[in-house]
């Protein structure tokens, strides 16, 4: 017998709605995600994440008034500490949405565990940019440990949108010091943060 395209497709979406309906005991349609206020895990990783990209941010306008440099970092700088700004707009949103404070301080840990005693060695563009690649590095590692452990839709949908563009400035700032921007074949968790950092 020949089947038309419609009544394949017909006798498809019915299948579907059956197998569906035995899937669920019954019940079609999608699973509800957790809400978010459920998952305090999640909240505890968005508000380390939120300090962390603060702590970015000032790292960057630091740099960025430390004294004119070429012209394309400049402009780098201006764009990555932008990107690192609505990150942390990001995940402060999530935190006020499930009735947690924002974060508006930075990872006081990391700040004073590496880049303030890095800050008073920084002499020249050359030491902001390693200093700036050492913090992306830190960001990135913490993005990939997130993404193992958060299980809400929308901070793990965030945290997997974010991870790539950290990496993405850790290469720039490799290609501007002359290293070979993508040294590794895989993302590392090494250096990442956890939820026992301090907040300002």
């Amino acid at each position: 017998m020949i089947v038309s395209r419609r009544g394949f497709l017909a006798t498809a979406a019915t299948a579907a709605v059956g197998v569906g309906a035995l899937g669920t005991g019954g019940c079609v349609g999608p699973a509800k995600a957790p809400p978010l206020d459920a998952l305090g895990g999640d909240l505890d990783t968005a508000g380390l994440l939120a300090g962390l990209e603060n702590l970015l941010v000032l790292t960057y306008q630091a740099a960025a008034s430390a004294g004119p440099g070429p012209s394309v970092v400049t402009t780098f700088i201006q764009s990555a500490s932008n990107h690192h700004r609505e990150h942390a707009n990001t995940w402060n949103g999530l935190l006020v949405k499930a009735g947690r404070p924002a974060v508006t301080g930075p990872d006081t840990t990391l700040a004073g565990g590496l880049v303030d005693p890095a800050r008073a060695r920084v002499r020249d563009v050359v030491g902001w940019a390693r200093l700036l690649l050492e913090l992306e590095d830190v960001a990135a590692a913490t993005y990939v440990s997130a993404l193992a452990t958060v299980q809400g839709r929308a901070p793990l949908a965030t945290a997997a949108s974010v991870q790539p563009v950290e990496m993405q400035h850790a290469a720039v700032l490799r290609f501007l010091l002359g290293d070979y921007p993508v040294p590794a074949a895989f993302a590392s968790t090494d250096g990442a943060r956890t939820t026992s950092d301090q907040l300002g």
